[in-house]
């Protein structure tokens, strides 16, 4: 009997150190996909910006193409290239643009940066702050692709059906309060949904807040909340790449 119940005992324990030895191999396996996918989008981005060198433009670079009245077929040009190359960039594999990111680990006030296609001020083409309660992303569109325009909600299903790269970020704030401060941001950034328009030209002045784009509105919650600057290069726009690029933020998931 003893004998026997020994050998119910080692294999019970064998059969626990199997399954964590499992546990721990998928771990790795699940940390080296987000290394490969790292990696993958890099490459990307340096492809990216070598093919498209003669043509991108900072924010403020286009919005001075715009208002020039001798440079119109040029805007046209670069239209037309933007959309001709989100249909090519799609390919078999990502026919819609899509990507599979994870939202396991949004939490409120993470800002999610996407990318498809060529797009004329870099990389990353739009991004949103994540409202946890809501459950969906506060952002800003021009025109009106589903969710409306203006500063709007746009659920988790429109950043991973609609964008073939995306990746999630979170600040790197200090001091107390930090939970409690970012519900107070995002509560005041609410305020603006379904409100107020959309527009490359809107300010990074804290008390004007009639119009906005996409990434404004991160850049502003978080310099009014927490005075922390998420635009790397400080200039009078910021651009999804500028937060991209910001000493203040850092990844924590990424997807094709």
């Amino acid at each position: 009997m003893r004998k026997a119940v020994a050998v119910v005992m080692s294999c019970l324990l064998f059969m626990s150190s199997s399954q964590f030895v499992v546990a721990k191999e998928s771990n790795q396996n699940s940390k080296k996909t987000q290394k490969e996918i790292h990696e993958s989008i890099q490459r990307d981005m340096d492809d990216y910006y070598k093919k498209y060198a003669d043509k991108l433009m900072t924010f403020e670079e286009y919005v001075n193409l715009n208002e020039s009245n001798n440079n119109e077929k040029e805007v046209e040009n670069i239209k037309e290239l933007d959309e001709a190359d989100i249909l090519r960039s799609s390919g078999p594999k990502h026919e819609r643009g899509t990507n599979d990111i994870s939202y396991a680990d949004f939490k409120n006030g993470d800002i999610i940066l996407v990318h498809d296609g060529f797009c004329y001020y870099g990389y990353w083409r739009h991004g949103a702050i994540f409202d946890e309660e809501v459950g969906s992303f506060i952002s800003a569109q021009r025109k009106d692709s589903g969710n409306g325009e203006g500063v709007i909600y746009e659920p988790k299903s429109w950043y991973r059906n609609k964008y073939d790269k995306a990746k999630g970020l979170k600040t790197k704030v200090t001091g107390g309060n930090i939970e409690s401060k970012k519900s107070d941001m995002i509560v005041w950034l609410r305020q603006f949904v379904g409100k107020c328009k959309y527009s490359f030209l809107s300010p990074k002045n804290l008390d004007d807040n009639d119009t906005w784009y996409c990434t404004l509105l991160p850049w502003k919650g978080y310099k009014k909340f927490f005075d922390l600057d998420i635009d790397a290069d400080k200039g009078p726009m910021c651009s999804p790449d500028d937060i991209s690029n910001s000493n203040n933020v850092e990844v924590f998931v990424e997807a094709d």
